[in-house]
């Protein structure tokens, strides 16, 4: 028997399948499942919370049991026979627990790291996330785990950030600040860093000296675990020559006694010369000494703001919006989303969300408030976004109706530097809250928003109705254009273009207004483009620290990739990714926003903030006339089904050669084909 002679199903309302027989199956494993009493598979059953594998005959395979939570999915067991073992069936039942929670931003597991299982879950998609102490006697470390729900996952998320934010390079201590995961330290100094590189306001990077610096770490575990982080972060270029007499002159400016009391400043110019000379607009580092005694020197010569973590955020702030800046030092390190009680949503610091400037009256936001809580939970999902000290910071309720729409009576944001980037996240959160495979959209009733929040709806794409509301699209169809049109009108979208089939500029716009809808009978230029496994690690690769993505953060959607300039892209149009050497498949696609040629050094400087590839690395794609095409591109989709190689073949067999070194142009029938399978969807909707 092979893969396809079983059939893999969530668990019948008539329990075709008795749950007995799940029960054998995990007593029959229970030294590598871990405990669990038979009334839990139960309850599990009794809530279909159990996927289950079945062979030719209706005998039981295997099964999953799950606990789905709000925002993700806990996996209690994944238990496959001995018998069936080599069918595939472990991963057809994570993707179906998967596909079964649309919702989700991810699966979430525990497991020792010496049972057999462990080697298995990178396999099924899954990334460790960080070791905790099980709760046997013996205290057994379990591993958590996490398999990232399709629509959360971005290609290039790390690196795709727009190309005007500043570039902000960190000393090690910083780094260790976001990635460490001792209690004493995690959190504690630098979260308003991670809180704004997560809503992609500013771009990380690392001094050339850094790496080497976190090398020395005493600690095996720890030294490890940051240089495995250090592979998501760009390290900037240096010209070791230039460095050295930067560095000289720089503390040539620092009075001998600060030096022989303080020798690590002599360290310390060093790193700040090198994120200077390497194209940083900033440098962070908790050294006060660092900040006294350097930084005005820094900004003077070379033009890099020298600045403790807690000051970046007033510090951007204060340059956008330079008339209205107010002096803070912040201390936000992390933030909790909380239903909160009726004490707290009647409480003043509810009330200080009321939008003064707009004249709104008190009475009306209060009334609006009461009504929101009249309603069941099951109607209105209230929810609050406090910070470390427990203060209300952002209010919002969301209501679902039947035909998918979301409806979001109540959105505040309280004023602070960090305003938009807590405007931006929310509004990210909500259109990633929409159903899968469907037509929905997102209308914001509230009649008073901020001014910050206003400007972010325009910025993420938000348009006003005649109703004077706020509502945004979100199509995840994949037809030719009546198919899409139909679907944005029973959607509501607003300025749907008449049923000619639009132009490709027209066509372009909409699969950004509408994303990720594909309009496959458009003339758009698509292409299947090669990159080394090995980069699209480097893109992809994250830990779970402070600046993970989870739901709450702002979606990254902007990225450069280099090339030799042998042929000629035309955007807008698609990208498909192909992941080679190791993966061996199409791994992903992006929008195609602009090609170009230019000398190595020209589009580093221009696109510095969106590659992977330093300027060494651009020098050796160019040709004889020190020439490099760049392929700009944005809203990465992370393909729930990655299409191998053999698949890729054959799909493209008549069409084109795939795959191939160089982008190869391809149908939109073919397009249509492999998107399809990459995303798992059985037919055109």
């Amino acid at each position: 028997m092979n893969s396809n002679d079983y059939r893999v199903l969530r668990i019948p309302a008539e329990r075709s399948v008795d749950v007995s027989d799940v029960v054998r199956l995990g007593d029959k494993n229970r030294k590598t499942l871990g405990f669990l009493p038979h009334s839990g598979y139960a309850e599990a059953a009794e809530r279909r919370h159990i996927v289950i594998a079945t062979s030719t005959d209706g005998s039981l395979a295997g099964y999953c049991l799950y606990a789905p939570t709000r925002t993700y999915v806990r996996i209690v067991h994944l238990c496959v026979d001995n018998q069936h073992l080599g069918r595939d069936l472990a991963r057809r039942m994570v993707e179906c627990v998967d596909e079964l929670n649309p919702q989700s931003s991810g699966l979430r597991l525990k497991c020792r790291r010496d049972w057999p299982s462990y080697e298995m879950w990178p396999k099924l998609g899954f990334r460790p996330r960080t070791d905790v102490a099980g709760r046997s006697a013996a205290g057994h470390l379990l591993t958590v785990w996490w398999r990232a729900a399709a629509s959360e996952m971005d290609l290039f998320s790390v690196q795709a950030h727009q190309s005007d934010v500043p570039l902000v390079a960190i000393d090690s201590n910083v780094f260790s600040d976001l990635h460490s995961t001792r209690a004493d330290r995690e959190g504690r100094f630098s979260g308003a860093v991670a809180l704004l590189a997560g809503d992609s306001q500013i771009q990380l990077a690392l001094p050339s000296s850094v790496p080497a610096e976190l090398n020395r770490t005493a600690d095996d575990v720890v030294r490890r675990r940051l240089l495995d982080c250090t592979a998501s972060y760009p390290v900037l270029p240096v010209d070791e020559q230039a460095v050295s007499e930067a560095h000289a002159d720089l503390l040539a400016y620092v009075d001998i006694d600060v030096l022989t009391r303080d020798a690590s400043l002599k360290n310390d110019s060093r790193l700040i010369v090198e994120a200077a000379l390497g194209g940083a607009d900033v440098y962070i580092t908790r050294d006060v000494n660092t900040v006294r005694h350097l930084g005005g020197r820094a900004l003077d010569v070379h033009g890099i703001a020298v600045l403790d973590p807690t000051e970046l955020a007033a510090f951007l702030h204060r340059r956008e919006f330079d008339s209205n800046y107010l002096p803070a030092r912040l201390q936000e390190t992390s933030y909790e989303v909380s239903s909160g009680d009726h004490s707290l949503w009647s409480s003043r610091a509810v009330d200080a969300l009321l939008n003064n400037a707009a004249s709104e009256r008190r009475a009306a936001f209060s009334e609006r408030i009461r009504s929101i809580a009249e309603l069941s939970a099951a109607d209105m999902k209230r929810s609050l976004l406090l910070d470390p000290r427990g203060e209300v910071v952002a209010a919002w309720a969301t209501r679902r109706s039947n035909n998918g729409r979301i409806e979001v009576p109540l959105l505040r944001v309280s004023d602070s530097p960090l305003a938009t980037t807590i405007s931006r996240q929310l509004l990210y959160l909500l259109r990633n809250d929409l159903p899968d495979h469907s037509s929905t959209a997102i209308r914001i009733t509230d009649p008073h928003p901020s001014a910050t929040v206003v400007a972010s709806m325009q910025t993420e794409g938000f348009s006003r109705t005649p109703n004077s509301d706020w509502a945004a699209t979100s199509l995840t169809v994949c037809g030719d254009w009546a198919t899409v049109r139909a679907a944005a009108l029973a959607a509501h979208a607003p300025e749907v273009p008449s049923e000619a089939l639009p132009n490709t500029m027209q066509v372009a716009e909409l699969e950004k207004a509408w994303w990720p809808v594909k309009i496959n009978d458009a003339e758009l230029p698509t292409y299947v483009v090669s990159i080394r496994s090995n980069f699209a690690y480097d893109l992809l690769g994250h830990t779970t620290t402070l600046l993970t993505r989870p739901t709450t953060l702002g979606l990254s959607r902007e990225n450069v990739y280099y090339r030799a300039a042998r042929t000629k892209q035309e955007a807008p149009g698609r990208i498909l990714w192909y992941s080679s050497r190791v993966d061996k498949a199409i791994v992903a696609y992006s929008r195609l926003v602009e090609t170009g040629i230019g000398s190595p050094e020209t589009l580093f400087r221009q696109f510095k903030r969106l590659g992977v590839w330093d300027l060494d690395t651009i020098r050796r794609s160019a040709n004889a006339a020190n020439e490099v095409a760049f392929l700009r591109f944005a809203d990465t989709e992370i393909f729930k089904c990655p299409v191998g190689l053999d698949d890729v073949r054959r799909l493209s067999a008549g069409h084109v050669t795939l795959p191939s070194l160089q982008p190869v142009k391809i149908s939109n029938k073919l397009f249509t084909l492999l998107y399809q399978k990459g995303r798992g969807i059985d037919q055109l909707r």
